[in-house]
């Protein structure tokens, strides 16, 4: 399991409120968003969400989880933009 990619669909999910909103959001099938979301809490050993048919809610565990990976997620994505800013700056010198 790719532990960032599934941490990138939880946080997706959860900020969309359901499944099917975050794989239309991701461009995968619901289908596959929810294994992913599987896969994450075997790997936790905890539950994340409480799924019903018709509802979805974090659990107390994926409440906690979901405030400390969507800081993790942005200082990731922040090391990643300040990298691609430096590689698009020009450097030596023009004659």
């Amino acid at each position: 399991m790719n532990l960032l990619a599934a941490i990138a669909s939880f946080i997706k999910v959860v900020e969309s409120g359901s499944i099917v909103g975050a794989a239309k959001a991701l461009g995968v099938s619901a289908a596959a968003v929810s294994q992913t979301i599987n896969r994450l809490e075997t790997h936790l050993g905890v539950r994340l969400l409480q799924r019903t048919t018709r509802r979805m809610a974090l659990t107390e565990n994926g409440a906690v989880y979901y405030e400390k990976v969507k800081r993790i997620a942005a200082d990731l994505e922040s090391a990643q933009s300040s990298i691609n800013r430096e590689d698009s700056e020009l450097q030596g010198r023009l004659s």
